[in-house]
């Protein structure tokens, strides 16, 4: 598929590639995720896989999906400024429970009516609600993080089984589907060791610390895998085979003319 991208596409994974390996080094040699220079490596890096789904344009899968995939990438770079930069972690969760609503959106645009799994997320997060309720009035903790923190793991868990799903449906070519399930297991593998990070770093210690670092060594690939699954990919026997069939349809029409 590389082949596909023009030259200004290349440039910016090559720029995405550079961006990763400094902030691994970084947060590697200096035991700190949280150093400003690789914090701004790590965003940039976000900007720039947003870029790659400016640069679409009309190689994109259809207009529907382009404008999909580009309107989650907006919200992934507002939530990854509220939670990298400006630290407002609650805003930021529910900005990515819209990327991630977006995402479910654009992974079933082959059901006829998505209906049914956004009343069985509903479903299952009145379930964990309730529970949540119940563990709250025992041990008292922040009830509207844990909420929301709820809301945004089911929607991703049923992001990730709507991705996983597209390997089977055929809406995407074989390449993208791979590139999205790729891509959303990354994402939730983000995400788990977001979770195991902020239970751990309560007491401390080693374990924290490698959670810490693997949250951006899955999660910039899969921004990357996402960005990328929205090319079309066109090879030269393809392109071949549509130029002479629209020869032979020209051909047609003037012979009939």
């Amino acid at each position: 598929m590389l082949k596909n991208l023009n030259k200004s596409t290349k440039i910016i994974l090559i720029c995405i590639i550079i961006l990763y390996l400094f902030f691994i080094v970084v947060d590697l040699n200096f035991q700190n995720t949280g150093s400003k220079y690789s914090t701004l490596a790590k965003y940039i890096g976000v900007l720039l896989c947003f870029t790659l789904t400016i640069m679409i344009g009309t190689k994109g899968h259809d207009v529907i999906d382009t404008k999909l995939l580009q309107s989650a990438f907006l919200f992934t770079a507002f939530a990854d400024y509220c939670l990298l930069i400006s630290n407002e972690f609650i805003v930021g969760v529910l900005i990515f429970c819209i990327v991630q609503i977006i995402y479910i959106f654009r992974f079933t645009r082959h059901l006829i009516s998505r209906g049914k799994i956004f009343i069985c997320i509903l479903s299952v997060y009145t379930v964990f609600a309730l529970v949540v309720f119940t563990i709250y009035k025992i041990y008292g903790f922040d009830l509207k993080l844990s909420l929301i923190c709820l809301l945004y793991a089911c929607l991703i868990i049923a992001s990730l089984i709507t991705a996983i799903r597209t390997l089977s449906s055929g809406f995407f070519p074989f390449y993208a589907s791979m590139m999205i399930c790729i891509g959303m297991i990354l994402f939730f593998m983000c995400d788990v060791n977001v979770f195991l990070f902020n239970i751990l770093e309560l007491s401390g210690g080693y374990f924290a610390g490698i959670c810490g670092f693997l949250i951006w060594l899955f999660y910039l690939p899969a921004q990357v895998l996402l960005s990328l699954s929205g090319y079309k990919y066109i090879n030269k026997k393809d392109l071949t085979i549509v130029n002479h069939t629209n020869n032979t349809v020209d051909n047609a029409n003037n012979h009939t003319v």
